[in-house]
């Protein structure tokens, strides 16, 4: 004769298979939350590359409007709109090649009053964010400093979505400024001086010669394009417009002084061969270099050089161009 299970029994076995299914489904709920993270997480970092890719084209950040159009994704996957903060200075044309820094930086944050930070960044480019599975943007974007919280901080510093402090779940994804200059070709916007060379002269008559440069971030205060320096001798009778010289461009910047182009002027009173170094700085600071030789013949014995730099018949000195200024395209 068989024994039937007691009543104690079937209560005991039913609890444990009322268990083993509660954490099944605990177990399903956590894997599944960790899923939809996950694919948030692709849904943002998909459009982070999107925008790299657009920077590499077009050399600047897309703004609110242009990155609404080149989006894949524009929600995550809880159906919320993703949030596409950027640093106002880089949407510019070119402007990735010429700003050296962004006002915006994030700060990462260990406690719900930001006292206690773990890290700074500096120079954001910029960085989107998803609001995570409590559909509550925590994350405030107003400012330019940006502060997002370590996972499980209670808080909610963006008061215009819901304002329900609750255990910090956003997700955020952010590129440096350095790093989109390193996708970046910024070789033909960087400042850059034009002039390979400049003409000879000759003792004891009238020289000129024009320095150009272009790129990079110009002046708007209408005091010049850019800021000069040169270091070197030039020939006894030749000034410089403008005219700072230093023996260390690179350490005395905040003296150099504005003008659209750098200019080379006067008569000459010595004769020889000189060597000067002209700088050129952008509105950021941008700097090229350039190092000139300066030959200056000796006076004519036939009395007619044709005029100013080196542009004549007489004097039996090498040809060149029949003005004072070399441009960019003239090729000796």
């Amino acid at each position: 004769m068989k024994k039937a299970f007691t009543l104690i029994e079937l209560a005991i076995v039913l609890i444990i298979i009322g268990l083993l299914i509660g954490g099944s489904v605990s177990i399903y709920s956590i894997l599944t939350k960790r899923a939809k993270v996950k694919e948030s997480e692709n849904i943002i970092k998909e459009n982070t590359e999107i925008v790299k890719n657009f920077v590499s084209l077009r050399k600047k950040l897309p703004d609110n409007n242009e990155f609404d159009e080149i989006a894949k994704t524009k929600e995550d996957i809880w159906g919320k709109k993703l949030s596409y903060k950027y640093a106002p200075n880089l949407t510019d044309k070119n402007s990735i090649c010429y700003e050296n820094s962004t006002p915006l930086e994030i700060k990462i944050c260990k406690n719900s009053s930001c006292s206690d930070v773990e890290e700074t960044i500096k120079n954001v480019a910029f960085l989107i964010l998803s609001s995570g599975e409590n559909l509550n943007n925590q994350t405030d974007l107003s400012n330019n400093t940006i502060k997002i919280y370590l996972p499980g901080v209670k808080v909610d510093d963006n008061k215009s979505d819901t304002d329900n402090p609750s255990p910090y779940d956003d997700i955020v994804r952010w590129v440096k400024l350095d790093e989109l200059k390193n996708i970046t070709d910024c070789e033909e916007e960087k400042i850059h001086i034009l002039n390979k060379e400049i003409p000879y002269g000759y003792e004891g008559e009238s020289y000129k010669a024009k320095i150009y440069a272009e790129g990079g971030l110009k002046n708007t205060d209408g005091s010049g394009n850019y800021k000069w320096c040169y270091e070197g001798k030039l020939p006894a009778g030749l000034n410089a417009d403008p005219d700072y010289h230093s023996n260390d461009c690179l350490n005395s910047l905040d003296f150099w002084k504005n003008a659209d182009y750098f200019q080379i002027k006067g008569t000459p009173s010595e004769s020889g061969n000189f060597k000067i170094t002209v700088f050129v700085a952008d509105k950021n600071n941008n700097i090229d270099k350039h190092s000139f030789a300066l030959t200056v013949n000796p006076a004519s014995s036939s009395g007619s050089s044709g005029g100013s730099g080196g542009g004549g018949s007489g004097g039996g000195g090498p040809s060149g161009p029949p003005w004072g200024i070399i441009f960019p395209w003239w090729k000796k």
